[in-house]
């Protein structure tokens, strides 16, 4: 009889086992399946397309930036009008592409330097085009973003020209712990660049990612990962970007800062294995560029970073976190001195590559004051910051278009 029973309850326990199995076996395909008929796109999406929303904003008249803007994406994935089905001769789309400044995300569409450039060239009675700005930046994008976003982007989007406005970014991987002085872009780090830099799910992988990785259910959760739980610190900045801004800022006051990071030996090396980086990326996006035939100009990164700032706009300042230099949990940022420098050896590089390669370059970082007169921050355009960047832009288009 405890023979019988065991045996009952052993069957018992095994049909259990297997039962929740097939059940699991069964929901993962229900939920692979469904991802697949939700998610799966044949086009690449920087952002979630037709969509809007609201940013709040904090002190709006005080910063000189707009109160609570929209954010309006079209139907392409992008902040700009929308393409038309059917191009004019004489339209020319241009792509811009950079991080957060120019994205412009504080300030309403009309509001944004890509806009306001456009704007004022085609208004221009000089204009041989109608010129549609399509703004492809996202805050914290890098070269690496870059070149993956146009390489999947200008077959689609296929645009006349770019703008490139690059460098703040490129400088903030070299002062992160987990920089990796001998990263570059191919087959192994490809996918995790396009999970960071696209907002869609491709169609098809390469045939060389592990079976496990091409699966939507993995896809998801990595997705979910890298845009909910990686920023999750950073929530506020979407719901409310004042009071985070203020917050970072007032992180920043009370943290120590750097002094003369070029002075630093094991900085320097880090420093020397970025500005590599830097130089391989750029030609790289030239190459990306031409392959498409499509006119590339790039843009030196302006910041209000120098020697001397008083203490008013040192408490403005709220990026340039240096993990690099950080000793047990301690807060550290880059001193306005050293950003200023180090920043200043990226832009010289890019306009010595333009140069060498016979590329456009606007050496914007020398021509925009380092002032609140157009900036609300570090490096962000406020609303006369933004229509200054038009201006320099607009003015060579109008002689070089």
């Amino acid at each position: 009889m405890k023979i019988f029973i065991k045996r009952s309850l052993l069957k018992k326990l095994i049909f259990g086992i297997v039962n929740t199995i097939i059940i699991f076996v069964l929901l993962f395909i229900v939920a692979e399946t469904a991802l697949r008929l939700i998610l799966l796109k044949k086009a690449y999406y920087l952002l979630p397309p037709d969509r809007s929303f609201v940013i709040k904003t904090r002190d709006a008249a005080r910063f000189n930036i707009d109160d609570n803007p929209v954010i309006t994406i079209n139907s392409s994935g992008l902040r700009g009008p929308e393409l038309p089905s059917a191009r004019a001769k004489n339209d020319y789309i241009i792509l811009f592409v950079g991080g957060s400044t120019t994205e412009c995300g504080l300030l309403n569409e009309d509001n944004t330097w890509p806009a306001l450039a456009a704007k004022s060239y085609n208004n221009s009675s000089l204009r041989k085009y109608n010129i549609i700005p399509e703004n492809a930046g996202r805050a914290a994008h890098t070269t690496r973003n870059h070149i993956v976003l146009l390489e999947y982007l200008l077959p689609q989007i296929k645009p006349q020209g770019v703008v490139i406005l690059c460098g703040g970014n490129d400088v903030g991987l070299i002062l992160g712990k987990d920089y990796d002085p001998n990263y570059y872009l191919d087959s192994n780090t490809l996918e995790d660049i396009k999970m960071k830099t696209f907002w869609s799910f491709e169609a098809e992988l390469n045939p060389a990612v592990p079976f496990y990785k091409r699966l939507m259910v993995w896809r998801f959760a990595r997705k979910l990962k890298v845009e909910y739980i990686n920023l999750a610190a950073l929530k506020e900045s979407f719901l409310d970007a004042g009071s985070y801004i203020h917050l970072r800022g007032e992180r920043r006051v009370k943290a120590y800062k750097t002094n003369n990071v070029l002075s630093d030996k094991n900085f320097v090396k880090r420093l020397e294995d970025g500005l590599r980086e830097y130089r391989r990326n750029i030609i790289q996006l030239i190459n990306v560029c031409r392959r498409n035939n499509v006119r590339v100009i790039f843009m030196t990164q302006p910041t209000i970073y120098r020697e001397g700032l008083s203490d008013g706009l040192k408490e403005l300042l709220w990026l340039g976190k240096a993990n690099f230099f950080s000793k047990k949990g301690e807060l550290v940022y880059i001193s306005e001195k050293d950003g200023a420098a180090v920043l200043n050896l990226y832009n010289n590089l890019l306009k010595e590559v333009c140069l060498k390669n016979n590329i456009e370059c606007i050496d914007l970082a020398g021509i925009i004051n380092k002032d609140t007169g157009n900036f609300y921050d570090d490096g962000h355009f406020n609303k006369t910051g933004a229509h200054k960047v038009s201006e320099v832009l607009g003015l060579y288009l109008r002689n070089n278009l």
